[in-house]
């Protein structure tokens, strides 16, 4: 039972705005409006990251989609050890950074774990990752 009561921000918000229990008074964003999301791999292996893109696709004017690219190469704490530093960079060159590369700088990457937003800030320049729940946050009307 407690697995059931168990779920994610985004699990959360999407399945209260879908069974119509809530709304976000969302509006558009500033900046580009096409937002590659990359979901931790634990998030992956455990929660429903579509959820996200769902949420993501709620405002106006926004097309979001999500990178099918692996792992960033962290692994938690794993990629912030010296001795695992160059097995992290690596892990993530395999997929993830060369998609963000692709989609260049038209495209805002959004993430939701903090040790993906660190992995691609770090190895992919000027790519400033945002939390999905920044980004809706910054959609709220005021």
């Amino acid at each position: 039972r407690l697995s059931q009561s168990s779920f994610t921000l985004a699990e959360y918000l999407d399945r209260e705005i879908r069974e119509g229990r809530m709304s976000l008074p969302l509006g558009p964003i500033d900046g580009p409006t096409r937002l590659i999301f990359h979901g931790h791999c634990h998030a992956k292996a455990l929660a429903d990251t579509a959820a996200v893109v769902r949420l993501l696709n709620l405002i106006p004017n926004v097309e979001a989609t999500a990178i099918d690219a692996g792992c960033c190469g962290m692994a938690g704490s794993f990629g912030h050890e010296k001795s695992h530093y160059d097995v992290a960079k690596a892990v993530g060159e395999e997929r993830l950074f060369p998609a963000i590369r692709e989609a260049g700088s038209n495209a805002r990457v959004v993430t939701e774990g903090f040790s993906c937003r660190h992995q691609i800030e770090h190895h992919i320049q000027d790519s400033h990752p945002s939390h999905y729940a920044q980004v809706l946050s910054e959609s709220l009307k005021r």
